[in-house]
């Protein structure tokens, strides 16, 4: 059985941890940083609308989240970093929740462009089912230029801010090595 408090200590402190190593990279690397972000979040937002226009909201709403039990586990340090790079604050996970815990009565409580890597690609039968062979190939280009840029931001900026915080803040009690490592030159 999971234990929520556990989950949210393991939040809060990753949140702390990465405020922190983005508070000490150097002007240049945060603008950067920030301008990686922010594209991953136009790309993301693409993806989102993209989904809505194929009935995604309404299934969601009315499949009440079924592919969202793991939810816990798919923001990354990259999720947080961008809301922290633009001084928003981070949407307070609910851990105690069955399912996703950011998922609320209206669907996904993160805005399109801050949602979780792998809930923006996910589409689902039932939303693929309305999408037109148009679509979907546009889905693929972005979702490829998605996973793409994710990777460019990884070398440039480190490895372990793909990965779950939740499952990278848990194996910090083990390996305390930063998670925001900038490479001097850029990769």
């Amino acid at each position: 059985m999971r234990n929520a408090a556990r989950d949210m200590e393991l939040w809060e402190r990753g949140e702390l941890l990465l405020a922190r190593e983005l508070s000490l990279l150097p002007a240049g690397r945060r603008d950067e940083l920030r301008a990686l972000l922010e594209r991953m979040g136009r790309l993301k937002a693409e993806l989102i609308t993209l989904s809505d226009g194929a009935q995604g909201s309404a299934i969601c709403a009315a499949c009440g989240g079924a592919c969202c039990r793991v939810g816990r586990y798919h923001p990354t340090p990259l999720e947080i970093l961008a809301f922290q790079v633009e001084a928003e604050t981070v949407v307070t996970p609910e851990f105690s929740s069955s399912v996703c815990p950011f998922l609320g009565v209206a669907g996904c409580r993160m805005a399109s462009n801050r949602r979780p890597f792998t809930c923006v690609i996910f589409i689902c039968d039932l939303i693929e089912e309305w999408l037109g062979d148009d679509e979907v190939v546009r889905l693929n280009r972005l979702e490829e230029e998605l996973r793409l840029l994710r990777e460019a931001v990884s070398v440039r900026f480190g490895p372990r801010l793909t990965g779950s915080l939740l499952l990278e803040m848990a194996r910090r009690d083990r390996d305390v090595a930063p998670l925001l490592i900038p490479t001097i030159d850029g990769g």
